[in-house]
């Protein structure tokens, strides 16, 4: 269909990020752990729904060959893996938030939320039939999903610089 992207270039564009990840990492130098800890968990963003469109993009062709036309199983999965996701992500922001690890990318987990919750009545309603929504273009809108976020995840942590390097304590001699 015209105006549509393929799965296969779904594909191509979540590996491509994954790419990018990676000279993200060569790049930086060093251990990922000597990194700010937003920029360790946005590269695994990156990684994660990177690969997980790769993963879902591929998946119809084992379906089909295995069930024919079968488009719930993959529908629900995508969205249990778009939830999961978003969840593990604000709960680690959250934890990094109370830490006092403060991040200048607000907007990403604000616009990962928003995502995930078109995620959430996109893909059942594909999966169900419901809103007269075709299960392919469902489908095809969660794996863009996974692209856009692990997009905006390399926008974050291109905007993160190195962890702030820690002060030495000074003794205040108490003889002065």
């Amino acid at each position: 269909m015209e105006g549509r992207l393929q799965l296969g270039t779904l594909a191509e564009l979540g590996l491509a990020l994954v790419g990018f990840a990676a000279i993200i990492a060569i790049f930086r130098g060093g251990s990922i752990d000597a990194w700010h800890p937003r920029a360790r968990l946005a590269f695994w963003y990156i990684v994660g729904y990177g690969l997980g469109a790769v993963f879902f993009a591929l998946l119809p062709s084992l379906v089909h060959a295995v069930a024919g036309s079968f488009w719930s199983g993959p529908l629900l999965l995508l969205g249990a893996f778009h939830v999961a996701g978003c969840s593990l992500s604000l709960r680690r922001h959250f934890e990094l938030i109370a830490k006092g690890d403060r991040t200048p990318n607000n907007w990403y987990y604000v616009s990962q939320t928003i995502i995930t919750i078109a995620n959430a009545i996109v893909l059942p309603s594909g999966a169900f039939g419901f809103f007269y929504s075709s299960p392919r273009a469902s489908y095809e809108f969660g794996v863009a999903s996974s692209l856009l976020i692990a997009g905006l995840a390399f926008i974050a942590v291109l905007r993160l610089g190195d962890p702030p390097t820690p002060r030495p304590h000074h003794k205040v001699d108490s003889n002065s």
